[in-house]
């Protein structure tokens, strides 16, 4: 599997779509962001454009420049307009020598508004040829989405569905046969008022689990954002088969899923260690917030434990269209001082 882009903390671009929109709208976006992160001293940076018609060209590039060997990936995603219920997609990945490659392209079909088809082909340097055929369909509160494929040597599936109970608590199940994981997630909506997000997902044969959960007093989650996780949680559309995430952007801060207060908290268990992350968020005004935490891992074979404790600010800078975060970890032990740097800029237009 390639690379997977690093998650990072960032407002989450809204998607768009084709259908028409009122003239003082603004639907086309252009973003681009940086992310230094000093742990692993790495640079990511990200330029992503879309437009009302459904073209989108995203380009990334994952340097180490500081490593005992230094590398550089490169991620290149496009969609082309949508003409005549067809629209064509791209992803190439590769890294500066090109040894390291993999591609997925397909052909949707909308014959529909919420009914689409694809097929394509997927192809990665070590030696993984194949094709792919999925679709995802829509009726009112039921989402089905998932891909059948052949890499050449073996077939595997994956995807997932998901339904709205009472216009409040949505719950989706998904995974993937080859690997053998289970995804889970669900969550009550209720916007502006107290609700939650929780995800689950069970390697069996790497004996893992991981989960993330985020409540909030005044809840902005909606069916629509919870079946984008459900696609980032189940790699629907072939994402980290041959390659990563590009087209989807990068993960927004969990304080943007609440208007005022969020808790979130990370955790993942695996034979070899447990590790738990916690943060509560205050969003001061919709262009400000803050965030305190503290993470913690416990290494089983040792018996050791160590922790940080985090803070986060993120703020956008008035009169522009630049933001800027940054969030400290300090090592309760050492008192080594780990920061991540975020700025970035979106434009509407």
């Amino acid at each position: 599997m390639f690379k997977k882009i690093f998650t990072a903390g960032l407002a989450a671009l809204t998607l768009f779509f084709s259908q028409p929109v009122k003239a003082e709208e603004k639907p086309n976006t252009i973003f681009a962001g940086t992310v230094l992160t000093e742990p692993d001293k790495s640079i990511d940076t990200l330029i992503d454009y879309r437009h009302l018609n459904g073209a989108q060209v995203a380009v990334e590039a994952v340097d180490l420049p500081w490593a005992e060997t230094p590398t550089h990936h490169f991620s290149v995603g496009a969609r082309t307009p949508k003409f005549r219920s067809f629209r064509l997609n791209g992803i190439l990945d590769f890294n500066h020598t090109f040894e390291n490659w993999g591609y997925t392209t397909f052909l949707e079909y909308s014959p529909l508004e919420k009914t689409t088809f694809r097929g394509g082909v997927i192809q990665h340097s070590v030696g993984v040829l194949g094709g792919f055929v999925g679709g995802d369909y829509q009726l009112n509160n039921f989402r089905m989405d998932a891909d059948v494929w052949h890499t050449g040597e073996k077939a595997d599936i994956h995807g997932y569905i998901s339904y709205l109970f009472a216009n409040h608590f949505y719950q989706s199940v998904g995974g993937e046969y080859g690997s053998q994981t289970i995804s889970l997630v669900n969550g009550w909506l209720n916007p502006g008022e107290v609700g939650f997000y929780n995800k689950v997902t069970v390697d069996i044969d790497g004996e893992t689990q991981k989960g993330h959960l985020i409540m909030g007093d005044q809840f902005l989650l909606n069916k629509q954002k919870l079946d984008f996780r459900s696609h980032l949680a189940n790699n629907t559309e072939m994402r980290g088969v041959t390659t990563g995430t590009v087209l989807d952007n990068w993960a927004p801060y969990d304080a943007f899923a609440s208007k005022r207060l969020a808790l979130a908290v990370k955790w993942a268990n695996n034979p070899k260690e447990l590790s738990l992350n916690g943060r509560v968020y205050w969003r001061l005004s919709p262009e400000v917030f803050v965030g305190l935490g503290g993470n913690g891992k416990y290494t089983k074979d040792t018996q050791q434990s160590q922790g940080s404790v985090n803070a986060t600010i993120y703020t956008t800078i008035p009169q522009t269209p630049l933001e800027t975060a940054v969030e400290l970890n300090v090592d309760v032990k050492t008192g080594d001082l780990l920061p991540t740097f975020y700025f970035g800029a979106i434009k509407t237009f």
